[in-house]
């Protein structure tokens, strides 16, 4: 096995990111009844910030950050998803404040900021409609960006076009899986459900993808999941733990209800979590 390049922090930066993802795009298609979804935009940013926190660990170079922002490359997906980050803060702020009541904000905004803030949303409140689609658009990017990271970087376990298209459906189904330990909605249950099942079968067309990439031994990436190192830990912890008691719970308890509904939704952050680790050392093996 080669030496690891990336290490957990970059496991837990795509697993925040796809998360925050997910917030985003729940933010826009779902009203903002309860106090934990009108809440949902700033929440992503607050999840997206600590995957920047782990990312920024990662990084050899940290006084260079600042250089991903000198210029946009666009051939380079980093530099697309450097922009795309930077983009997230502002879109996703202003919608928040579309949702929150004046009331709510003045109790927690300090005096000198209140002018400032309430003139912010007034100007976002007149221009809902446009942000919601601004956030909705990034936060499809963002979740596909996760997996087109792995992918445009040219190891054989990571050369699939599927990975973008995973990390955004699981991302979403982490996003759903967040938002439901926090509320007692009964529709995200339907949400997840079918979230988990485009899951389960991207995972499918990803593994016999691999199948058809031949390493230089003859032996293919496909056999890391089915015989090799990582094939116990992916089926136990992403595909059953995260992915397959998920969707029967939600199939046999219409919705999930009780210490189910928290059960299930954790099972499903374990898988989305263990999805992205096992992908990111499969790349490095």
């Amino acid at each position: 096995m080669n030496s690891l390049i990336w290490n957990w922090e970059i496991a837990v930066y795509l697993f925040l990111g796809g998360m925050s993802a997910g917030l985003m795009i729940l933010s826009c298609l779902r009203s903002a009844h309860s106090r934990p979804e009108r809440l949902l935009p700033f929440f992503s940013v607050l999840i997206l910030s600590v995957g920047m926190a782990a990312l920024f660990l990662d990084l050899a170079f940290k006084t260079h950050v600042y250089r991903f922002y000198l210029a946009f490359q666009w051939k380079s997906p980093m530099s697309w998803g450097s922009w795309i980050l930077l983009a997230i803060y502002p879109a996703a702020l202003l919608f928040g404040l579309t949702r929150v009541k004046e009331i709510e904000i003045t109790r927690v905004t300090p005096a000198a900021l209140l002018r400032m803030i309430h003139f912010a949303r007034r100007w976002a409140i007149s221009h809902e409609a446009t942000l919601k689609k601004i956030n909705l658009f990034l936060g499809i990017a963002l979740g596909i960006y996760t997996g087109i990271l792995l992918s445009s970087l040219g190891r054989p376990a990571w050369n699939s076009a599927v990975l973008g298209p995973l990390f955004l459906v699981s991302g979403f189904s982490a996003g759903a899986a967040m938002l439901t330990l926090f509320t007692e909605e009964n529709s995200l249950h339907r949400w997840e459900t079918h979230a988990i099942a485009a899951e389960l079968g991207l995972i499918l067309l990803y593994i016999f993808g691999l199948t058809r990439i031949g390493n230089p031994d003859g032996s293919t990436p496909a056999d890391l999941f089915l015989g090799g190192r990582l094939t116990a830990i992916f089926w136990v912890f992403t595909v059953l733990i995260g992915l397959c008691l998920p969707f029967v719970m939600g199939k046999i308890l219409r919705p999930p209800i009780g210490s189910y509904r928290f059960l299930g939704a954790s099972f499903v952050l374990v898988g989305s979590f263990s999805l992205r680790w096992i992908v990111v050392m499969a790349g490095q093996s």
